[in-house]
C-alpha cells in the first residue's frame, strides 16, 4: 500500500512538472510582453478605490467580478506599479495548475494514461493562445482554477463525507463566481457529476448539490444588486446558429483543424462540412467509450462541454463570439479529458497490446503536433504585435506637453489562412476603444496627450492582414494635428519586421539644436535647407533635413534623397512628401520648421566604395527640380546638394 501511494504521489508529481513547465516552454516570452488589448482599462479599474468599493460596485463596467481586480490592486500597492513581468506570469502559472487538475479530475474519470493525455491536450488546447500571454484575461484560468478545485472538492466531499473537503469547495465555488460570471456553472457541473457518476444516496446528493445551488443563488442576488453599466445584450437566432458551430468546432478540434480553410472569417464550405464532421467524431468516440464500457463517462463530459459553453452561447451575440477563442476556455476541460480519455482507452482496450499502445502515442503525437502548429503561428504574431507597443512607448518624448501624433499603428494583426472554419484567429494589440495614450500609460506610468489617425495610402499589404487606429484621414485633414504634435510616428510597413519611425515635427519655433548661421542651400525664394545630417543604421541611412519655410509654397514639390556610386541613376533613393509623405510642401506655412527624418533603405547587394547622399525637389506636376543655391548663393551643379560622400556599406 506505501509502494503504491508513493508511486501515485511520484506520478502527480511528474504530471505537475510536465504541466507547469510546458506551459513556461510555450508561453515563455509572454513574460517580456506589455501590456495590450483591454489592459489599460481592466489593469487600472481597481486603482483609488477600497476592497469593500470593489466588492460592492461595478459601475465602471457592466460585469461583476472583483477578485482580478483585488489582485491586480494589491500587486500595483506592493509593487508601486504594474509589473509585466508578474502580471503575465500569473496566467502562465495557473494554466499550468489547471493541466495539473484536469489530471486529477481525469485520474477519477479516466485511466492514468488518459489523465496524462487529458492534461497535456488541455496545455497545448490551440483555444487558450488568447488567454495565457495575455494579462487582461486573468479571469479564464483563473475562474477554470477555483471551478476545478470546487468540483474535485465536491468529490471528495461526496467520497468521504468529509465536511472540510466541502467547506473548501463552497470557499473554491465562491472565489469563482467572485472571479467570472461563469462561476455558477459549478452546480450543474455537479448535478451531471451526480447523475452519471456518483449515484450515491438521495439524502447525501441532495445536501452537497442543494449547498452549491444555494451559494449560487446567493451570488446571483449580490451580482443583480451590484450598480453596473446597463450592457444589456439582443442575442439573434443566427448568433444562436453561429455561436453553436464555433463552439461545437471546438468540441471537435483535431478535426475541425483538418477542414478547409480560407482567409474568411466563415468559410461556407467547412462550416457546412463542420456539423457532419463533428457528427462522425463524435459518433466514434461514443462508440469508443460504449465498447470500454464508459458511457456515464462519455456523457457526462459532452454534457460538462454543454454547460460550460452554454453561458456564452445563449448571452453574448456572434459579433462578440467572433473574436473570443477565450471563451473555450473552461470547455477546454471536458474537451480535453474526451480526447484523452479516448487515447487512454485505444492504449488499455486495443489488442494486441504494443498496437493499442503505439495508436495511442501516435494520436497523442499527432493531435500535439497540430496544437503546436496553431499555437506557433499566433505566437508568432504576439511577437510581432508586442514588438509595435514597446516601439511605441519607447518613442513617447520626456516632454509631456504637446500630443504625439501616430498614424497607421496597427490594432490587431491576423493571418492569411485561418486555423478553424470559424472565427479571428489573430492577435489584437490596441483595440479602438482604447486610446494610445491609456496603452502608453499602463506600459510606462504616464502618457502625453497620443492622437491616433490612418492614412490610407501609405498602407501597404504586409506579412498579416492588419487594421490601423484610428479615422482614415487625408494629408489636408491631418495637417492641424501634424502642425500641434510634438513628435510624429508612423509604421513603416515596408518590410517583414513592422518598424514605427518617428518622422520628424513641425514647429513655428526654431529647434533649439539649430544655430541662426546653419544654412546647407536654399530652393527658389520660399524653401531652406538649414541643417542636414546622414547617419549609418545597419542596413538603411537615416536623412534627417531641417527646413525652414520663408513663404507658402505654391507649387506641389517632392522632396528626393538620392545616392549615387558610380556613375549612373542613383543606387538607392527616398522620394516623398516631408514626415514620411504626410506633410506635403503645399501645405507648409510661413515661419514653420519642418523636421523631416526619412529613412534610405540600402540594397543588400550594394558593392563597397565611395557614395554621395544628395538631397532635392521637383515639381511633381512637371519633374521639373527647384532651382537650388548653395549657402553663399551659389547655383548648385544640377540642382542637386550634396549632404555627405563616404564609403558604404
Amino acid at each position: 500500500m506505501g509502494s503504491t501511494r508513493t508511486r501515485a504521489r511520484a506520478l502527480d508529481l511528474a504530471v505537475a512538472v510536465l504541466s507547469v513547465g510546458l506551459a513556461f516552454a510555450i508561453y515563455r516570452d509572454s513574460l517580456t510582453f506589455p501590456f495590450f488589448f483591454d489592459d489599460p482599462l481592466d489593469l487600472v479599474r481597481g486603482q483609488g478605490r477600497s476592497v469593500l468599493s470593489l466588492l460592492m460596485s461595478s459601475q465602471e463596467y457592466g460585469y461583476y467580478r472583483p477578485l482580478p481586480f483585488l489582485i491586480w490592486e494589491a500587486l500595483h500597492k506592493v509593487l508601486g506599479r504594474y509589473d509585466q513581468t508578474i502580471l503575465h506570469l500569473l496566467p502562465v502559472v495557473l494554466h499550468g495548475l489547471n493541466g495539473l487538475l484536469v489530471y486529477s479530475l481525469g485520474s477519477r474519470l479516466i485511466s492514468a494514461t488518459g489523465a496524462i493525455a487529458a492534461a497535456l491536450l488541455f496545455i497545448l488546447f490551440p483555444f487558450t493562445y488568447q488567454v495565457v500571454p495575455w494579462a487582461g484575461a486573468l479571469f479564464h484560468p483563473l475562474v477554470a482554477f477555483f471551478v476545478l478545485t470546487a468540483l474535485l472538492l465536491y468529490w471528495t466531499a461526496r467520497c468521504d463525507g468529509s465536511a472540510l473537503a466541502l467547506v473548501g469547495s463552497l470557499c473554491a465555488a465562491a472565489l469563482a463566481m467572485l472571479t467570472h460570471e461563469y462561476g455558477v456553472v459549478l452546480p450543474l457541473l455537479a448535478v451531471a457529476l451526480e447523475l452519471t457518476i456518483l449515484q450515491g444516496t438521495r439524502t447525501l446528493r441532495r445536501l452537497l448539490v442543494t449547498t452549491h445551488f444555494g451559494l449560487v443563488g446567493s451570488y446571483i442576488a449580490l451580482w443583480l444588486a451590484v450598480p453596473k453599466w446597463d450592457t444589456s445584450l439582443t442575442i439573434d437566432p443566427e448568433s444562436l446558429r453561429s455561436n453553436g458551430l464555433y463552439f461545437l468546432q471546438g468540441l471537435v478540434y483535431p478535426i475541425s483543424g483538418l477542414l478547409p480553410r480560407t482567409t474568411e472569417v466563415s468559410d461556407q464550405a467547412a462550416v457546412t462540412l463542420l456539423p457532419w464532421a463533428a457528427a462522425a467524431a463524435l459518433a466514434f468516440l461514443t462508440l469508443l467509450y460504449l465498447y470500454a464500457r464508459q458511457a456515464r463517462v462519455v456523457v457526462l463530459l459532452l454534457v460538462w462541454f454543454v454547460i460550460a459553453v452554454a453561458p456564452a452561447w445563449a448571452t453574448l451575440p456572434w459579433s462578440y463570439v467572433v473574436d473570443g477563442p477565450r471563451l473555450l476556455y473552461l470547455a477546454g476541460v471536458p474537451v480535453s479529458l474526451l480526447w484523452g480519455g479516448a487515447f487512454g482507452l485505444l492504449a488499455h482496450r486495443l489488442k494486441p497490446a504494443p498496437l493499442g499502445t503505439g495508436a495511442a502515442i501516435l494520436g497523442i503525437a499527432l493531435l500535439s503536433w497540430q496544437s503546436i502548429g496553431i499555437l506557433g503561428p499566433r505566437l508568432e504574431m504576439y511577437r510581432a504585435g508586442m514588438d509595435v507597443v514597446r516601439q511605441l512607448v519607447d518613442l513617447m518624448p520626456p516632454r509631456q506637453e504637446r500630443p504625439v501624433l501616430v498614424v497607421n499603428l496597427p490594432t490587431w494583426l491576423a493571418p492569411k489562412q485561418n486555423p478553424y472554419p470559424l472565427g479571428h484567429w489573430g492577435v489584437t494589440m490596441a483595440p479602438t476603444y482604447v486610446g494610445l495614450d491609456q496603452l502608453v500609460s499602463v506600459n510606462a506610468g504616464s502618457a502625453p496627450p497620443v492622437l491616433s489617425a490612418s492614412y490610407p495610402p501609405s498602407l501597404r499589404d504586409w506579412d498579416y492582414f492588419y487594421a490601423p487606429h484610428g479615422l482614415p484621414q487625408s494629408v489636408e485633414q491631418l495637417a492641424p494635428a501634424v502642425r500641434s504634435a510634438e513628435r510624429v510616428i508612423v509604421t513603416d510597413y515596408s518590410a517583414s519586421t513592422l518598424r514605427l519611425r518617428d518622422v520628424g515635427t513641425v514647429s513655428t519655433a526654431q529647434p533649439p539644436e539649430l544655430s541662426t548661421s546653419d544654412l546647407v542651400a536654399s530652393f527658389g525664394d520660399t524653401l531652406r535647407l538649414r541643417r542636414a545630417r546622414v547617419t549609418h543604421q545597419s542596413t538603411e541611412l537615416m536623412v534627417t533635413l531641417v527646413w525652414e519655410c520663408l513663404a507658402a509654397e505654391p507649387t506641389d514639390r517632392t522632396i528626393f534623397v538620392h545616392v549615387y556610386g558610380p556613375p549612373g541613376p542613383p543606387v538607392a533613393q527616398g522620394d516623398g512628401y516631408a514626415l514620411l509623405a504626410l506633410y506635403p510642401t503645399r501645405l507648409w506655412r510661413s515661419g514653420e520648421f519642418i523636421v523631416d527624418r526619412r529613412p534610405i533603405a540600402i540594397p543588400s547587394n550594394l558593392p563597397p566604395g565611395q557614395y554621395r547622399v544628395t538631397v532635392g525637389l521637383y515639381d511633381r506636376a512637371t519633374g521639373e527640380r527647384s532651382v537650388a543655391t548653395d549657402r553663399d548663393g551659389r547655383p548648385v551643379t544640377d540642382n542637386l546638394v550634396i549632404l555627405e560622400t563616404g564609403r558604404l556599406p
